[in-house]
């Protein structure tokens, strides 16, 4: 652990302010690159809220003292013990520009109507999202609509770990895996099954093309919307601040990667706002990265529950009392209703057959992983098996002859899209195989013969790594290992 000073100058021409707040700021070892230069940006704005407060934190520029005016801290560089200057603009002229400064601190909440609750069909095989639901969320087809999920090992997987880590257990829970295997799509059933009395939802989604946060608070019964611009991340502190004082609140970071810079700022206000009070605080990620590399490191997080505690009854309780289960809207579904207790057995023997076969039940620490496998052609016979699940895919599968054997046919389709989309169900199940085929020629296109051969040796923690390209699978000895998705299964 290393402790700095940091002095507030203003920018340009490094001018002390005129009565300085010098900062002590404590820097663990682990922290470096972008998240250590965030990390001191947040640290110096929280102190010195009085005299930075008419700027944002993104404008605090980090300074060694004998620096050339223009220079700043090195990202890749080792902090060292000793002072360091910080650079803030100048407290805005009163007038105007104070009036369009305080403008632009707005929230703009939009109401969206009453808040949802997620519903069960076919004997608890699918889950359906309503177009209502995923509205603002970044989640679901581009073209928006309905979405029917298919509850696959993984995603009762996925499920079981954030209920028993984070709302019971008070853990900050990663969700990783390789992209287009439906973590966000799942993430965001579970929230739509918690009891609106006890629990509040704030769910953060990253989206690359507006380059802005989507927020949507699920508040009580009432669900509102807001969009946060990259520029404007001083507001993500003012959603954070405004969760109730009495009640749970659950936050989803969705679309987590380690660049843009935004977003591991945004990671770490989420992170500060988790231990300000974590019980009533409850923080989620969801990383849109085939693999975190150094942000996860186990060795480091305190036990928060011991294995001998969290084997017990945490482990085989998988939570659904909170599930609304009624009939889907849609007679032609003919949708089954299982009862509480069927859903919560389902539930409770795949998270114990899970356990098993993975290994994965051990104690529960401050932090913990949830490893999700892409999918293997044995989920995808089974999702289609599922009439309620097929009908709403059936359009992205190409050349079904009606006057055949319906099974058959069904089977025959799904091998040539398989060749194709792997193991994202994303690409097997929201496009056509045409698409599919194009979006994979597309990232291919993007890299060399050189990173695609360095891509293949170096795994999921290769920095030239290219996330679509990636699949992920545990092999029987429970080590987890990454390809391509439109490679074999690993074994």
């Amino acid at each position: 652990m290393k402790e700095v000073f940091v002095q507030l100058v203003t920018a340009g021409s490094r001018t002390a302010f005129k009565h300085p707040i010098p900062a002590l700021i404590q820097v663990a070892d682990a922290l470096y690159g972008p998240t250590l230069i965030a990390h001191l940006q947040i640290a110096v704005y929280d102190q010195c809220k009085s005299q930075v407060g008419h700027a944002d934190v993104n404008e605090l520029y980090i300074c060694h003292p004998g620096s050339v005016i223009g220079s700043y801290l090195d990202p890749t560089g080792l902090l060292q013990d000793g002072m360091y200057i910080a650079e803030i603009p100048a407290v805005p002229e009163p007038g105007v520009i104070t009036s369009m400064v305080r403008e632009t601190l707005l929230l703009r909440w939009a109401a969206a109507g009453a808040r949802s609750q997620l519903v069960y069909a076919s004997g608890g095989q699918v889950a359906l999202l309503t177009a209502h639901m995923l509205e603002n969320t970044g989640a679901g087809r581009p073209g928006g609509g309905p979405l029917t999920l298919f509850c696959r090992q993984q995603f009762i997987q996925q499920c079981s770990d954030m209920n028993r880590h984070s709302i019971e257990n008070e853990a900050i829970q990663w969700i990783v895996g390789p992209p287009g295997i439906g973590k966000s799509c799942a993430a965001l059933a579970f929230a739509h099954t918690l009891d609106p009395a006890s629990w509040d939802v704030l769910w953060l989604s990253f989206s690359p093309e507006r380059e802005a946060f989507m927020c949507v608070w699920l508040r009580g019964g009432d669900k509102v919307t807001c969009v946060i611009d990259l520029t404007d991340l001083q507001l993500l502190a003012q959603v954070l601040n405004a969760t109730s004082p009495t009640k749970h609140t659950v936050l989803f970071l969705d679309g987590y990667a380690t660049s843009p810079y935004e977003m591991e700022n945004a990671r770490l206000r989420c992170k500060k706002w988790h231990y300000e009070d974590k019980a009533l605080h409850r923080l989620i990620y969801i990383c849109s990265m085939a693999g975190v590399s150094k942000k996860y490191r186990r060795e480091r997080y305190t036990v928060i529950r011991p294995s001998s505690e969290a084997t017990g009854q945490h482990s085989r309780d998988v939570d659904m009392k909170y599930t609304d289960v009624t009939k889907l809207p849609d007679a032609a579904m003919k949708p089954a209703t299982p009862s509480e207790t069927e859903l919560r057995d389902a539930g409770m023997k795949s998270s114990v057959s899970s356990v098993a076969e993975t290994g994965r039940d051990e104690e529960v620490m401050s932090e913990m992983l949830c490893r999700l496998e892409s999918w293997r052609f044995s989920d995808y016979q089974s999702a289609i098996r599922c009439d309620a699940f097929y009908h709403s895919v059936s359009d992205k599968f190409e050349g079904l002859n009606a006057l055949a054997n319906p099974a058959e046919e069904k089977a025959r389709v799904l091998e040539q899209k398989y060749c194709i989309a792997g193991g994202s169900a994303r690409l097997m199940f929201e496009v056509s195989s045409a698409k599919a085929f194009a979006a994979l020629n597309d990232v291919i296109a993007e890299i060399s013969n050189t990173d695609l051969m360095s891509q293949a040796s170096s795994r999921a923690l290769s920095p030239c790594a290219i996330n679509r390209l990636q699949a992920g699978y545990y092999r029987p000895d429970n080590e987890y290992e990454t390809c391509f998705i439109y490679a074999a299964e690993c074994h």
